[in-house]
């Protein structure tokens, strides 16, 4: 029986060690900016415009970041859903937020930009724009792609902190 014990405690330790050299190799935070893609297997994400809307119609301390969001799809035989993604954009303090929707599709009426399909065909790529409600104090902007909880929690452990660098124009 103590053999046992002897031999899983001797498994377990060695793949942990093995776990932890791996997220040794593989994990690094990386960080982007505009025009830069951050690739996930064969599809990748990036920003290639941002800006402040004009101020009319918001509440004062608030302002409207547009995030132009790139989604591209590498894979040549494979479809990409795109409905398990989020981007939100995160502060210095390391406050979310989430796009607002009812602004984002008035901005994509406005300058007559298509909403990101719900599934992007395998080589194709795609480019819409998103609206955030921010503080105006709001400093150190970055752009972070969002999954369900479990897979951002895990993709988060593995291969690091994964955000593009907003700097409003």
């Amino acid at each position: 029986m103590r053999t046992r014990w002897r031999w899983t405690i001797a498994i377990l330790a060695v793949a942990t060690t093995g776990f932890v050299c791996l997220l040794a190799v593989v994990h690094h935070d990386q960080r982007a900016g505009l025009g830069d893609e951050i690739g996930y297997d064969d599809f990748a994400f990036g920003v290639d415009d941002v800006h402040w809307l004009s101020p009319s119609g918001i509440a004062a301390g608030e302002r409207d970041l547009v995030v132009r969001f790139v989604v591209w799809n590498h894979a040549r035989r494979v479809d990409f859903d795109t409905s398990h993604h989020e981007p939100r954009v995160e502060d210095a303090s390391g406050k979310e937020y989430a796009s607002d929707r009812a602004l984002t599709e008035a901005s994509r009426q406005r300058a007559g930009t298509p909403t990101l399909p719900a599934v992007l065909q395998a080589g194709e790529s795609f480019a819409c724009d998103y609206v955030f409600r921010v503080p105006a104090e709001a400093r150190g902007l970055r752009l972070r792609v969002h999954w369900p909880a479990a897979v951002d929690w895990l993709d988060r452990v593995v291969f690091g902190d994964r955000s593009f660098e907003l700097e409003p124009r």
